[in-house]
């Protein structure tokens, strides 16, 4: 199920691909389009590339390996572009904070609704304007049904009412001290020169990963985490540039960009590499 529409930073497309062809153009916004509608990679079997993007002729062909060589990453389930990919974790992120906002937001109105109703003089243990009250017979009238303190919430009510502020944030994210740990425990990774608010910006998200899905709870537990995982990160001979060339490539090495990627975080984490 795709969502709803999809971002396109126009200024960002154009600059990235002022090289394509229109032909190109036309492959490299049908292979977004797919993985922003599946929410995953392009498939690694070319026939179904071919597929998603109706090329037949052999130019056609070409001109898509062209776009997958240049725009995609190869992964073990298929061909990844790391910035669609930041932009659908993102918004999976905030389409599921905003339902579980609208949740919370439900049930805090339901509960001033009740406290209200539980606080309206209607409903309060009062005389009656109009005549006398009317106690029960062998029944004494204590100070707490005066009209002056049943406009007041008991301790309960304010209890209530104070269960209706929930608080889910978390501390700002540290990405300096994040980028001085990966520098002490992966000195043989590319290291990070230059400011990248894209980069900053996945770092980031992995940090609000940490916390929502409950993983840390403070700024020391996440710190420690993103520790240990470029610890892991660094016994990889794949990540740290030692594994087997290809077709006269250099070994592939992990940057900091790559590994904030969330796609990549997480196969890190659940499969790691060899």
């Amino acid at each position: 199920m795709s969502f709803a529409f999809m971002r396109l930073y126009t200024g960002d497309y154009r600059r990235d691909t002022l090289h394509l062809t229109p032909e190109e153009h036309g492959i490299y916004l049908l292979l977004l389009m797919y993985s922003w509608d599946q929410k995953g990679p392009i498939p690694l079997d070319e026939r179904r590339q071919c597929g998603i993007v109706n090329a037949r002729s052999g130019g056609e062909i070409e001109s898509l390996r062209r776009v997958i060589t240049e725009y995609f990453t190869k992964m073990e389930d298929g061909y990844y572009n790391s910035r669609m990919q930041e932009e659908i974790v993102n918004a999976d992120f905030y389409s599921a904070k905003s339902i579980e906002g609208g949740k919370k937001s439900g049930e805090a109105r339901r509960q001033r609704a009740k406290l209200r109703e539980l606080n309206h003089p209607s409903t309060a243990l009062e005389p009656p304007l109009n005549g006398p009250s009317r106690v029960p017979e062998g029944a004494s009238v204590s100070s707490s049904s005066s009209p002056s303190s049943s406009l007041t919430p008991s301790s309960e009510n304010q209890n209530l009412s104070s269960e209706t502020v929930v608080s889910d944030r978390w501390p700002a994210c540290p990405v300096q001290k994040i980028q001085t740990l990966y520098h002490e425990i992966l000195p043989m990774c590319p290291r990070v020169r230059v400011s990248n608010s894209a980069r900053d910006g996945s770092i980031r998200g992995r940090w609000k990963q940490l916390f929502a899905d409950g993983h840390v709870e403070s700024e020391a537990e996440a710190l420690d985490a993103f520790r240990e995982y470029f610890a892991r990160v660094a016994k990889s001979k794949f990540l740290t540039g030692q594994g087997n060339a290809s077709n006269g490539r250099k070994p592939f090495l992990a940057d900091l960009t790559w590994l904030m990627n969330a796609t990549n975080f997480a196969k890190v984490i659940e499969r790691g590499y060899a």
